[in-house]
């Protein structure tokens, strides 16, 4: 309850000096270049520890061996915004499938019931990048905050958050840029309740080709808060235990990039604390004794959605859709969004109600307190300039 109430706040926080920060900055700040490019490469390292769980010989095997038959591919999309000429952000979207295999260890050291287990991860890493000609090359450093999202788990749970930070060199051909990298990540501890425990540290040979000759564009950078009109749990009254949802506030940093012919493409970060109140009854000396808990867990959402402005004079109405992310201490997910609102300019600032729908796929593990609702609606406010 404390880390939620903390997470919230520090959430809360972050958009405030954000909000304050972009009040403060040059207009200069928001023409500066972006590139576009793919990300592709191999992992150095296992995804999985190679491990042997002895059992006993009246199961009619060793034990269980399990380890990792290959390493993992790599490959996604990327964008960066140069800042200036040495400082700029990459943010990537990187596939990876983790390679995993579960079997059974017979007394002779042959392997049998060999089962390949993948586990589906995309990585989302966001990285500060420093350039420098220490070599006569355009080496770079980077460093930065990296979050993952995983499927098909086959008993695993890999965590969803961690540090990278890499080392590399880039090459120009013309208006394309080459550059290699050595990208190392120390993921966070995975859940402790999953059978299998993947490598927290992880070594990524990259190689990035990007468009050099980037346009400058105006990305757009706000904040967006607002509240659901659904709730995260469904209501249960069950015996002598109620459970009744809880609403909370949404809100987070938004990021949004203009393209050609009325699209942008946006990406959003929203806190929304997930709480539920619950209500037991017990038969106590005096009689009947109702006891209630408040029970909270902090969730992030992460849509990345594609948006259309229709024309429009005084306003200018909107829709958008795209994949969207759920992260949280008790379950994870992933989902698609779709929203429409409209938009209103003054001056250097847009203010843009909108009512957003997400369906999301069942969470695994379980939610610790119960199920919760694929369908969720929130009506959200966005101020960015």
């Amino acid at each position: 309850m404390a880390s939620t109430v903390q997470l919230a706040v520090s959430m809360r926080t972050f958009s405030f000096c954000l909000l304050s920060a972009l009040l403060g900055l040059p207009s200069g700040v928001f023409g500066q270049k972006l590139s576009l490019g793919i990300v592709a490469g191999g992992s150095l390292t296992d995804a999985f520890p190679t491990t042997t769980v002895p059992v006993g010989p009246e199961v009619g095997i060793a034990g269980f061996h399990n380890y990792s038959q290959a390493k993992d591919y790599i490959v996604g999309p990327a964008i960066e915004f140069k800042l200036s000429g040495h400082w700029s952000i990459e943010a990537d979207g990187l596939y990876r499938k983790l390679h995993f295999t579960t079997s059974a260890l017979l007394f002779d050291g042959t392997l049998n019931s060999v089962s390949p287990s993948p586990v589906i991860t995309w990585e989302f890493p966001v990285l500060a990048k420093y350039r420098f000609h220490f070599l006569h090359l355009e080496e770079f450093a980077e460093a930065g905050p990296s979050f993952r999202t995983a499927g098909n788990l086959n008993g695993t749970s890999p965590s969803h958050q961690g540090a990278t930070a890499g080392l590399g060199f880039q090459l120009h051909a013309g208006k394309i840029g080459i550059a290699p990298e050595l990208r190392y990540t120390r993921w966070a501890a995975d859940n402790w309740q999953a059978g299998y425990q993947s490598n927290p540290n992880q070594l990524e040979l990259l190689v990035a080709v990007s468009d050099t000759s980037a346009t400058n564009l105006h990305p757009l950078i706000g904040v967006t808060a607002g509240t659901a009109l659904t709730n995260t749990f469904p209501a249960t009254n069950m015996y002598s235990l109620t459970i009744s949802p809880l609403r909370s506030l949404i809100a987070g940093p938004t990021f949004e990039i203009a393209l050609p012919k009325h699209f942008a493409v946006e990406a959003d970060v929203l806190s929304r604390p997930s709480r539920l109140e619950e209500s037991y009854t017990y038969n106590a000396a005096s009689g009947p004794v109702t006891a209630t808990y408040s029970r909270s867990t902090g969730t992030w959402e992460g849509p990345i959605l594609v948006k259309y402005r229709l024309p429009g004079r005084i306003l200018q109405p909107f829709v958008e859709g795209g994949p969207a992310f759920l992260f949280s201490g008790n379950f994870w997910s992933h989902g698609v969004a779709a929203g429409a609102g409209v938009e209103k300019r003054l001056g250097l600032f847009r203010i843009a109600p909108l009512v957003r729908f997400s369906r999301w796929a069942a969470e695994y593990p379980v939610c610790s307190f119960c199920g919760t609702n694929q369908n969720q609606v929130e009506v959200l406010l966005s101020f960015s300039m």
